[in-house]
């Protein structure tokens, strides 16, 4: 099969070697060099010259130099490349059919790929939706609810944020230091920025311990095995791995997760969800 001359986007691995006044100069010269055409990343000028040209052929470009080019000897200077072919290689897109699904699937079919994909978006847009209204719905109890909140418990919250804060930045490979000098800020500031949402956290979570006292919700032993369950599937592990794990204290800490979420379904199966009025113009 014949291949067609390139065009934007297609990648082009060149050999080429530059002259400035018929001398080559250094720096100028590269071998196998795979260059993506419209990428503008070599001269300007120079890719262009590359487009509708095949493979095994030879060609000159003729550019010149940027005025401010970081090589001040080359700058605004006329250059000539000499340019062999050698190779093209050519982004196309599959064709969506039977095949390409069992190449990248584990489906026969398009339409069973679809059916699996539709049902998978579903599943996440409810897990989605069901949360942001979880949240919604706790938040507004708690912003009703009046609380004593121990300031050794905000301060906590506070540490744990800060903590969470640093390892994001750690996950990024950004140096703590060097982000508060780049952002000016320091460890107290930092602090105060995530005090409100520390004593939000604290609140929702007395509010919920609140509930959960007064509706007086005991966990079963089947919830409990359910939830570590959904822990070992989480963190791909088998069933006696996550309970081998587990000591009494982590026992207690799951009880009391689940008499909080409890208390969480409570409060979302009474809220009601309501549109927002639009505005009208005058």
């Amino acid at each position: 099969m014949k291949m067609k001359p390139q065009k934007k986007g297609d990648t082009c691995v060149i050999d080429y070697e530059g002259f400035v006044d018929g001398a080559a100069f250094e720096g100028g010269k590269g071998q196998a060099h795979p260059l993506e055409l419209g990428s503008n990343s070599f001269i300007p000028g120079f890719e262009d010259q590359l487009v509708g040209t095949k493979p095994g052929s030879d060609v000159e470009i003729k550019v010149t130099f940027p005025e401010n080019y970081h090589g001040k000897d080359l700058s605004g200077k006329d250059a000539v490349f000499k340019c062999h072919i050698s190779e093209i290689k050519r982004k196309e897109r599959p064709t969506f059919d039977d095949d390409f699904v069992q190449d990248i699937s584990e489906y026969n079919t398009v339409a069973e790929y679809k059916e699996n994909l539709k049902k998978k978006l579903t599943e996440e847009y409810e897990i989605e939706f069901n949360k942001k209204k979880e949240d919604l719905a706790v938040a507004k109890a708690a912003e009703n609810a009046t609380v004593e909140i121990p300031e050794l418990m905000i301060e906590t919250q506070t540490d744990n944020l800060l903590e969470q804060h640093f390892n994001t930045l750690k996950g990024y490979g950004l140096d703590i230091q060097k982000y508060m000098e780049i952002t000016g800020m320091n460890i107290e500031n930092m602090r105060e920025m995530m005090r409100e949402e520390a004593e939000k956290r604290c609140k929702v979570s007395l509010v919920l311990e609140a509930i959960s006292r007064a509706e007086n919700y005991t966990v079963t032993q089947e919830e409990m095995d359910a939830r570590i369950e959904e822990m070992a599937k989480q963190y791909t592990l088998e069933l006696e791995q996550v309970r081998q794990v587990m000591n009494a204290n982590d026992g207690e800490t799951l009880k009391q997760e689940i008499a909080l979420s409890k208390a969480v379904k409570m409060i979302t199966d009474g809220a009601k969800l309501v549109e927002p009025k639009e505005e009208k113009a005058e």
